[in-house]
This record gives C-alpha cells, sequence and structure tokens, in this order.
C-alpha cells in the first residue's frame, strides 16, 4: 500500500470543513401485526419511528392528531407525551395495552390487515445533544422510493428478526439518518451547547455506568470544580449530578424495554449501589418502579 506524504496529494482543498459527530444507536426495528394498541400517555427516553402499511391508527400530541398509513411515517423526538390506538378494537382510555406478534414470511398481509395493524416501529438515540430537542410528533410524506426502502426493511424482518446483517444494519441506519434529513432545521436550533460541556455530557453518555463525581468532570473539561458546576448548571438547566442521574434512568428505560437484563443486572451495571437505591431513584424521576414500567402500567 502506498501512502502520500503530501496532505494536499490526499486532499488538494484549503477549506479547513467541520462535521457534525452523531452516536447513533438503534434499539430496535420491528415488524408487528397489532390486533390493540391502546396507548396512554406515552413517553420514553428514546427516538421513535412509525410506519404503518395500512389505515387505522391515531396518534396525538397536544392538538396534532394524526392517521398514518403507507404513505406517511411519524417520527417522535424522545420524552415527547403522546397517544396511539387502533381504531379497530379500541377499548382502553388509561395505561398501555398493546397485543400483537411479530409477522412472518408465513403472514399473508392482505389476509391480516382488515383486523390487525401492519406495524414498522424503530427506536434509536443520536446521544447528546441530539436527544434533548423540543417534544413533538412530525408527519413525514414519502416518496415511491422511501416506500420501496421501507418495505424492504419490512420483508427482510419477516425473515429475519434478531441477527441483523451489516447490510440490514445499514438500511435500517440509512432509513433513519434520511427521515431524520426531513425535519424542519428549526428542530435543531435550539442544541448549541457550550463546547466543554458537550464533551463532558458525550464523555457521560459513553461512561454512564461509572461513579462520576464533579471534580473528575470539571479536571476533565479544564475547568475549576465552581465554575464547572456553574457553567453545567446554566447551559444544561439541571446540576451535573442531577443530569448523571437522569442519564443513568434514561438508560435503564431503554434497558429495561429493550433487553432482557434484571432489575438487579441493570442496577448494576449503572453503578448504583443496590437495586433499591436504583429502584428509588427511578420511581422518583419516571413516578413508576422499575417493574412497573417494564409492565406498561
Amino acid at each position: 500500500m502506498r501512502y502520500f506524504s503530501k496532505r494536499e496529494e490526499g486532499d488538494p482543498s484549503e477549506i479547513q470543513q467541520a462535521f457534525t459527530s452523531v452516536n447513533l444507536q438503534v434499539w430496535c426495528c420491528r415488524y408487528w401485526k397489532l390486533n390493540q394498541w391502546d396507548c396512554n400517555e406515552m413517553a420514553f427516553p428514546y427516538w421513535r419511528i412509525y410506519w404503518n402499511k395500512n389505515k387505522g391508527a391515531v396518534v396525538s400530541y397536544q392538538d396534532k392528531v394524526f392517521e398514518p398509513d403507507n404513505n406517511k411515517l411519524l417520527i417522535i423526538p424522545p420524552n415527547t407525551p403522546f397517544q396511539a390506538y387502533f381504531k379497530h378494537n379500541h377499548m382502553f382510555e388509561t395505561g398501555i395495552h398493546v397485543t400483537g406478534k411479530r409477522i412472518n414470511e408465513k403472514d399473508d398481509e392482505n389476509l391480516i390487515e382488515s383486523n390487525h395493524l401492519l406495524h414498522l416501529f424503530i427506536h434509536f438515540t443520536l446521544g447528546a445533544p441530539y436527544d434533548n430537542v423540543q417534544p413533538d410528533i412530525f408527519e413525514i410524506k414519502l416518496n415511491n422510493d422511501q416506500k420501496h426502502k421501507l418495505t424492504k426493511l419490512t420483508e427482510y424482518l419477516k425473515i429475519e428478526a434478531s441477527n441483523f446483517s451489516l447490510q440490514a444494519n445499514l438500511q435500517v441506519q440509512t432509513i433513519i439518518t434520511e427521515m431524520l434529513g426531513e425535519l424542519p432545521p428549526k428542530n435543531w436550533d435550539t442544541l448549541h451547547i457550550e463546547h466543554r460541556i458537550l464533551d463532558c455530557i458525550r464523555y457521560i453518555e459513553r461512561n454512564i455506568h461509572l461513579d462520576l463525581n464533579n471534580e473528575f468532570l470539571a479536571k476533565l473539561v479544564g475547568l475549576a470544580t465552581n465554575s464547572f458546576i456553574r457553567l453545567f448548571t446554566s447551559e444544561m438547566g439541571s446540576s451535573p449530578q442531577n443530569f448523571i442521574k437522569e442519564k443513568k434512568i434514561a438508560k435503564a428505560c431503554a434497558l429495561l424495554d429493550h433487553t432482557e437484563m434484571k432489575i438487579d443486572e441493570i442496577a448494576n451495571y449503572l453503578g448504583f449501589a443496590d437495586r433499591y437505591h436504583f429502584s428509588r431513584i427511578f420511581k422518583k424521576i419516571t413516578k413508576n418502579s422499575p417493574a412497573q414500567y417494564r409492565k406498561g402500567i
């Protein structure tokens, strides 16, 4: 292999470029047939993409009401309190009540779509600061190429739903980034965070399982401890330690939703003294115990 010794031979431009780093983590990508989808006051610390191949779903947030179908896709930012239901079998006005199962290659979608919602959903996070946007719901009108990509993904999920190939992983990530690119630019306007605090937040996210004290974090970004606490609180509206607790609980929610880890294991992984300490902090922030959260109560 030949290595160039002069930078200009590899990149002849004199213009310095700055690219934004996005820490995309996909938590789940599933294609299900739902015969009940009564979800009230749902709010989760991760992004959601919903695409339904058939009509019948209603999703609402504040005064916005959406009835998605195969021509439209919904993007729901983290911590958006929304409601959703399937008109064919709408029974509950409180709580979360979902019944259904994965669509597989033996299912004839033409036969099941009359009494089931054909529902593709993707959950993911983007890391700091892009998980801190304002709550909302965005409806994206799809072109034929985008619908083809989504259909291709559902066909894959009907065959394989656990072990994603590299090609399938890239396909999911491409859909996510393409759909996020459709959001209005103003959606990201409030995300200007002082670079030292942003570096600190990204370190916290990468090391959320550690015991991170203010003195260590201040040294990490080259500030005196008191100056660091004041700057962090001014930028984030929360003290560093409260922010860390909230991030730990957000991670716990994702693990409760998308893994089979036991509550004790999650508490240990996130660096809590024990399950009881974890449960106390979890309930203080979410208003539910970890067990209640996992059951959707």
